[in-house]
């Protein structure tokens, strides 16, 4: 144990036998350790004295020594405590009563961040003493026109902050009354940094010294001193300072040189799992860790490394409040009234689980939020399929918002009941908020924020969550880690808050209000969970921690991190705080420089081993070098790469591979990496099914003729594209949830409807191609906004959805008005394209073995196979968009072309087509024309119930893509037709030449695509499966697939794309 702490427990066992009061001050972060350290101490000596110890010793600080004593004997202890956070929000109004007076720091004071940067630095004042006049007396006698300009605003805002703070009761006004009030007879001791850094706390030392009976002060090494009777703090200063590299005999140091953080951070809690296992005395309490101050990289690696190892370790560090439910929930009703409806604002408002329906049976809070987490799903899914965003919409009663209750069945009770709880849930928001609406003044006590939120219960709800915390929270993937005190925070910042803004007179509105709200939130917490009595200690390292560890850990010792660089002030530079002359806290080069001193307490704190890590690289591969807190230390040095072997099972680098992501290799690292790979031989293949368990998941229906599979084109299309796609999409039947809002998938919905309509409509008048299009186009926009089809391939139900989302808001409206603008202009164009070629669109959407289209023809194709004995049979289906008519002046023949409508990117559609074509991709458009070939008697009958004349001969000559946008090229009209020629069961790709004149590819027979649908299907039953996306110039299979997450495409893991390749260059002109 540290030599120093033993002088002070040999003091307190021979305090502890006299009848006298024992104070020992020490620091924050060393007052628990301390203490543990001396009831240990009096315990092992003689039992008896620990009841004297429990009674008769006090380790604290001296600001708790203050709230201790004091409280109830001067009236001052009982004014609210001004928090960190209430700093913050008193240095914010500060500045916002002294903009008009600002002058150099006018624009600064709206940034964010300003305030927090203003209250860190007044608390340096505070902490030297410094009142508004001797401050002013400081920029009086400087000669730096900056630091005069700069202080001229600061004294402003300091000044101002000081009358908002008079409220509040101060850690040093707390430490004034305790010198003047306390007269006791005891004995004081104190331990820690030399440099205390709080005026107050200097001058109450001393006086307590002078008080006291016999007093002590035991400082740690301060790296400062010359001289000292220390070992350690000798070695430091011949070697580690002078940059000359020698051997520290009083402990064993190791040192490792890593790749990065994460394997830095590995390394300790490997090194830490063999002590524990090799010595059975060691305990996990032997242990601290120091990493370096506010470092995220290192905090996120070393909570990583240490869960994964299953250490146990009380890690402290700041943590934000603002997904808290409280902060959430006031977010949310504080939203800007245009969007509070909005679904993802709603989402929020209800994950918070403030916002319960009142329990109509015995129910508690648990079963309650359990309910309303289990039905938030469904609430999301309702509110963005009704496109349920407005005021309007919310005052509107829900029937079976989430349930039918229509066919009655045997869950027909659950189904009401969570019908009625959405409903209950939909009045408590819309009284919720029609009380804020109502709110004139945030603050008011009567009508303000507070007692809106107690009317509606919500202030309720958070205590019962807050005392229920780890079942109510983890439903809505909040951190745990210190969760208790997190949530009590909250709710104190937002009642101080309130205090504080009542306390100033302030008035504020519920936007000021909001952004207050935000601010305060947002300030950091340090937190953590309770200590327990053996887990390992993880602080930063400018906690200084009490010397009684057996081994410390110290990471990032790279330049760049510790000692760092020489940082800037953010409001004052460097040579503007020399001006100030900083006596008792620190200006920014003190800060600089006392890291030396943090490193030596840190090696200081350890009696049997220390060990020095840094990075050669960051988390972004940028390159470090070491410090010379690790090049001082001569000793065994471990180099901690990829392939380094650890004492923890879970970071073995095969599993750590085999889970590891696509990586992105510079390519001096790729040898690193591919004798990594050769370590582990991993390959991102997956394992091919059973043919049995294959044909469970693809061979659909089994009848007497065989299995009956039913392929849509865009199954074909998938596997086409990237065969392990189609085993996740069509297989497992993966696929992502719905998100029910404005995208072009819904866009282009409302104009196919629209489409259909005209083309079924009164205006598409059969053998009179020629129709009013502004007529035409009413009818049209005016049928669908009815529902007045009979029947729909896209329900009613989802039509309502999306005319709901369409005419929600202003903005959506203007959309909808601009779609339907589109939809004229393509009007116009088809018009002129009918006269040119004398067609007209005859039969919109028309089904092949499809229920919900318009027509439907009952039966698709039956293309028929055989494999491993088997008969399947694969019904091909689909249903097209629209098929026209050309009764050509004295021809004898009616010919039928197919158009499926576009509103995507035509140009990409159409590049490489016939290559596509040629590979099983895009087979839509001949799946199409295959259809209506073998079902043209049916096609026949329906042409001529609409009325349109069909000659004897009928043949089907070109299906097509059909661009409905106003896609422009280089201010020109591109084609609005992608077409594929038709003729002896074949098809052929057409190209336009410059003269308009086509040019055809070579004719591909059907049957060869009927080939095709069989090999990619007989490869389907046999369980195979490859991860290879097809590649074609600079397409992929991977361009759009929502898989990519779960397929981890890396060619480094054995993954290739597949090369597609046309097979047929020959072409034929008209």
């Amino acid at each position: 144990m540290n030599s120093e702490l033993n002088g002070l427990l040999n003091k307190v066992d021979e305090w502890s036998k006299k009848d006298r009061k024992v104070y020992i001050l020490t620091t924050p972060d060393m007052v628990d350790d301390l203490e543990l350290v001396v009831l240990k101490h009096l315990a092992g000596n003689c039992s008896s004295q620990i009841a004297m110890a429990t009674a008769g010793i006090c380790v604290t600080t001296p600001e708790r020594m203050a709230v201790r004593e004091m409280t109830g004997r001067h009236p001052a202890f009982c004014k609210p405590e001004l928090t960190g956070a209430v700093q913050t929000q008193l240095v914010s109004l500060a500045i916002e009563q002294s903009k008009d007076e600002l002058k150099t720091f006018r624009k600064s004071a709206g940034h964010p961040g300003f305030a927090r940067n203003v209250k860190s630095l007044f608390s340096r004042f505070l902490d030297d003493g410094y009142s508004a006049s001797a401050l002013g007396f400081r920029k009086y006698r400087s000669k730096n026109e900056s630091f005069k300009k700069k202080m001229e605003d600061l004294i402003v805002i300091y000044k101002k902050y000081l009358e908002l703070a008079a409220p509040y009761i101060t850690k040093n006004e707390m430490l004034a009354l305790l010198r003047e009030g306390f007269n006791e007879d005891f004995f004081l001791a104190y331990f820690g940094p030399k440099r205390i850094g709080n005026r107050q706390e200097d001058e109450l030392l001393d006086d307590l010294k002078k008080k006291a009976e016999e007093s002590i002060e035991v400082f740690l090494p301060d790296a400062s001193e010359k001289y000292g009777p220390d070992d350690m703090k000798r070695f430091f200063r011949e070697h580690v300072m002078k940059r000359q590299p020698g051997r520290c005999d009083e402990v064993d140091v190791t040192k490792a040189r890593c790749l990065d953080p994460d394997l830095e951070a590995k390394w300790v809690a490997g090194k830490t799992t063999g002590l524990l296992e090799e010595d059975d005395s060691l305990h996990a309490r032997d242990i601290v860790v120091y990493l370096p101050p506010k470092n995220r990289d290192y905090i996120q690696a070393t909570d990583r490394a240490f869960r994964k190892a299953g250490l146990a370790f009380n890690l402290t560090h700041e943590s934000s409040l603002s997904s808290l439910p409280l902060p959430q929930l006031l977010r949310s009703l504080f939203e800007d009234p245009a969007r509070r409806y909005e679904v993802s604002n709603i989402t929020r408002l209800l994950r918070t689980g403030l916002i319960l329906p009142d329990s109509s049976r015995d129910e508690g809070i648990d079963e309650r939020i359990r309910e309303l987490n289990s039905l938030l799903p469904r609430i999301d899914n309702f509110l963005r399929k009704t496109g349920t965003r407005t005021e309007d919409q919310w005052m509107t009663e829900w029937h079976d918002a989430l349930y039918s209750t229509e066919d009655p069945g045997e869950n027909l009770e659950y189904h009401e009941k969570c019908n009625a709880f959405a409903e209950d849930i939909r009045k408590k928001t819309v009284a919720l908020f029609s009380d804020l609406d109502a709110m004139k003044n945030p603050l008011d006590e009567k009508t303000g924020i507070m007692s809106v939120l107690s009317k509606n219960g919500i202030l309720d709800a958070h205590a019962a969550q807050s005392a229920k915390n780890t079942r109510t929270v983890k439903a809505r993937g909040i951190e745990l880690e210190g969760i208790t005190g997190r949530m009590k925070e909250s709710r104190k910042r937002f009642t101080d808050l309130i205090f504080s803004l009542s306390a100033a007179g302030i008035e504020v509105d519920s936007s000021a209000f909001a952004g207050k709200l935000k601010e305060t939130f947002s300030e950091p917490y340090a937190a953590g969970h309770a200590e327990k009595v053996d887990e390992i200690k993880v602080v930063p390292i400018d906690a200084v921690q009490c010397p009684h560890y057996r081994h410390a850990f110290v990471l990032g010792l790279d330049r760049n991190t510790l000692p760092g660089i020489i940082p800037e002030g953010r409001i004052l530079t460097r040579e503007e705080e020399e001006e100030i002359s900083f006596f008792h806290s620190m200006s920014i080069m003190d800060r600089y420089a006392y890291t030396d001193t943090l490193f030596l307490d840190a090696c200081s704190s350890a009696s049997d081993g220390i060990f020095l890590s840094y990075s050669q690289n960051t988390v972004l591969a940028d390159p470090n070098e070491p410090s010379h807190y690790w090049t001082g230390f001569d000793a065994p040095v471990e180099d901690v790469g990829l392939s380094t072997t650890f004492n923890v099972p879970e970071f073995d680098i095969d599993a750590a591979v085999r889970k590891a992501s696509s990586v992105h290799l510079k390519e001096e690292q790729r040898d690193e990496w591919n004798h990594l790979k050769s370590l582990t031989a991993f390959e991102n293949t997956p394992a091919d099914l059973t043919p049995k368990l294959a044909e469970k998941l693809y061979a659909g229906e089994k009848k007497e003729d065989g299995f009956h599979i039913a392929p849509s084109y865009s199954a074909l299309d998938t596997y086409a594209e990237n065969p392990y796609e189609f085993f996740l999409s069509r297989g497992l039947r993966l696929r992502r949830k719905d998100d029910y809002v404005l995208s072009s998938k819904n866009s282009g919905t409302y104009i196919h409807d629209l489409l259909e309509a005209f083309t079924n409509g009164e205006f598409n008048v059969p053998g009179n191609p020629d129709f009013d299009v502004q007529k035409a186009a009413s009818s049209a926009i005016e049928h669908v906004a009815g529902n007045r089809r009979e029947k729909s391939s896209r329900n009613s139900g989802h039509e309502r959805d999306i005319l709901s989302m369409l005419s929600a808001t202003a903005q959506t409206r203007r959309f909808k008005e601009r779609l339907e603008d589109t939809f004229r202009r393509y009007l116009v164009a088809l018009k002129e394209y009918q006269k040119e070629n004398q067609s007209q669109a005859a039969l919109g959407e028309t089904g092949f073995n499809s229920k919900n289209s318009i027509r439907n023809v009952e039966n698709g194709i039956d293309i028929q196979f055989e494999l491993e004995g088997k008969t399947f049979h694969l019904d091909l289906s689909g249903v097209i968009d629209c098929i026209s008519v050309i009764n050509k002046d004295g021809g004898d023949s009616t010919e039928l072309m197919v158009a499926d409508y576009k509103t995507g990117d035509f140009s990409k559609l159409k590049t490489n087509l016939d290559i596509k074509l040629e590979n099983g991709i895009k087979l839509q458009l001949v799946i199409y024309a295959m259809l209506i070939e073998a079902h043209m008697d049916e096609i026949r009958k329906m042409l001529e119930d609409r009325g349109f004349e069909v000659r004897d001969r009928i043949e089907v000559i070109s299906s097509a893509y059909a661009r409905v946008n106003d896609e422009k090229n280089n201010g020109k009209e591109p084609d609005r037709f992608c077409e594929l020629r038709i003729s002896d069961e074949a098809y052929s790709k057409v190209e336009r030449k410059r003269n308009g004149q086509p040019s055809f590819s070579a004719p591909v027979p059907f049957k060869n695509v009927e080939d095709l649908i069989i090999d990619a299907y007989r490869n389907i039953l046999s369980g195979h499966l490859e991860i290879s996306p097809y590649q074609l110039g600079n397409s992929n299979g991977l361009e759009y697939s929502d898989f990519k997450n779960i397929m981890c495409f890396d060619e480094l893991f054995g993954n290739s794309y597949r090369e597609l390749k046309s097979r047929n260059t020959d072409t034929e002109e008209n």
